[in-house]
């Protein structure tokens, strides 16, 4: 599995690069796919080694109980000797290192579907001008706002006057 600080990193989006990102989302995205596909097949591999060992260590029970300290041979006496034997115990913690591996890089690919998304709406924001630097508003000097509404006074008393 990749290093998780590289996952973080891979993760990140560069607003003024949305382009490159672009670029880059498929080949993350199938990065953490192919991962999350071999995670799962590291687990179907260690489940199988588990059953055959219990299955070699199931036999060894039933062919010589009392090497493993069973005096009467019933199968939760046969079950309990099984589940204790260390190959079997060391199977069953690689079993749920290798699930955990698997659920990390699950969650990897669908963070890279998030970051899909995450860029489609980046992209409707530039597209909305929201990354746009602020506007100056224009200024108008006093002098000519005072000009206007005097011109637009003496327009209305001309009309009124002119209907007359």
């Amino acid at each position: 599995m990749s290093d998780d600080s590289d996952y973080s990193k891979e993760l990140e989006i560069d607003p003024n690069q949305l382009d490159i990102e672009w670029l880059r989302q498929p080949k993350l995205y199938f990065k953490y796919a192919q991962e999350a596909a071999s995670a799962r097949e590291q687990v179907d591999t260690v489940k199988l080694q588990l059953d055959i060992t219990l299955a070699q260590v199931m036999q060894e029970v039933r062919s010589n109980p009392e090497g493993f300290g069973i005096a009467k041979v019933t199968e939760a006496a046969i079950d309990a000797a099984v589940k204790q034997d260390k190959r079997v115990i060391t199977k069953q913690q690689k079993l749920i290192e290798e699930k955990n591996n698997a659920e990390v890089l699950r969650a990897a690919v669908d963070s890279f579907d998030q970051r899909k998304c995450a860029l489609e709406n980046l992209v409707k924001l530039h597209l909305g001008s929201y990354f746009a630097g602020p506007k100056e508003p224009r200024q108008l000097d006093k002098s000519m706002i005072d000009e206007m509404r005097s011109d637009r006074a003496k327009q209305k008393i001309h009309k009124t006057l002119n209907r007359e």
